[in-house]
């Protein structure tokens, strides 16, 4: 599909975050990463795939991942059954999704690279290990009726082991939930941080992999899964216009809480305005998956 220099990525990145974009301007000075980011699509299913596939040091994500409560959180607890009793998430982060799942009644486990993060979700009462994403080997000796990540799968570059070990600590009918960035999320259209034909971040080191329907159907099903649910996050019109002018406002140095209201809300009435025919063409963030475990 596309072949672009790594060095256009590492400038992007470094207008929006200047520390990631030195790291990774350094990286390829030192020629430990590709010079070429090269995207590969699948004519069977329409996954979108980096060729090859690169991850960095996990310093690099923490200097700027950003956690907080996400939409499909509370459509994953709703597709949750009282006998799931115990649950898995891979990526917690500071355990937002832990919280909301204890709070249900669920034995909630979590494991994430971002030691930071594990030790906030510790000191809320959490039960978060440092582990790294790409391997679940750790829990194999405890099952679990549920498996969920969130803004994980895009990230991960050997699929195949990830699955693998997932399907060892799941016995059959268990299910699996995930989400990741949609193929119709506003981003890509409505934000000013694109390189190529996609948004930066969705190229490597960042990520390596861009999802859709079909081809998380046909993944799941090779490795054992049938897909119960898919859904795209609805378009939040207020949410996103409110979100787009903060963005404008920041390359001024401005701040939106630093407007008055009746300011703030001739702003977002007038990125509502301007918004209004790409929401009802785009989504939000993040497309939603729900699978079973099938008879091994």
């Amino acid at each position: 599909m596309e072949s672009i220099p790594t060095l256009y990525i590492a400038n992007s990145w470094s207008k929006f975050e200047p520390e990631a974009g030195q790291i990774l301007l350094n990286y390829i000075e030192e020629k430990t990463v590709p010079a070429t980011v090269k995207i590969d699509k699948c004519c069977l299913c329409g996954l979108e795939f980096a060729n090859p596939m690169f991850a960095v040091s996990n310093d690099w994500y923490a200097n700027f991942e950003k956690y907080g409560w996400r939409w499909e959180f509370y459509q994953c607890l709703k597709d949750l059954s009282g006998n799931q009793t115990t649950i898995l998430e891979v990526g917690c982060g500071e355990g937002y999704f832990l919280d909301l799942a204890r709070c249900k009644g669920y034995k909630a486990v979590g494991i994430d690279f971002n030691r930071k993060a594990v030790e906030i979700a510790k000191e809320k009462g959490m039960e978060a290990y440092v582990s790294n994403i790409n391997s679940v080997k750790l829990y194999n000796d405890q099952k679990f009726n549920a498996v969920v990540f969130f803004h994980v799968i895009e990230h991960l570059d050997n699929l195949e082991t990830f699955f693998k070990d997932i399907s060892e600590i799941m016995p059959t009918n268990s299910t699996l939930h995930f989400s990741c960035p949609g193929p119709r999320r506003f981003t890509t259209h409505l934000e000013n941080k694109r390189v190529g034909l996609r948004d930066v971040w969705d190229y490597p080191p960042f990520h390596q992999s861009r999802w859709n329907l079909n081809a998380a159907d046909k993944l799941l099903l090779r490795f054992g899964w049938k897909l119960e649910k898919y859904l795209e996050e609805p378009f939040d019109w207020r949410g996103v216009s409110s979100l787009l002018v903060s963005q404008d406002l920041a390359e001024k140095k401005l701040n939106l809480s630093e407007l008055s209201s009746f300011a703030r809300k001739k702003l977002i009435l007038k990125k509502m305005f301007q918004t209004l025919i790409p929401s009802f063409k785009y989504s939000g963030m993040s497309m939603y998956c729900a699978a079973r475990r099938q008879l091994l």
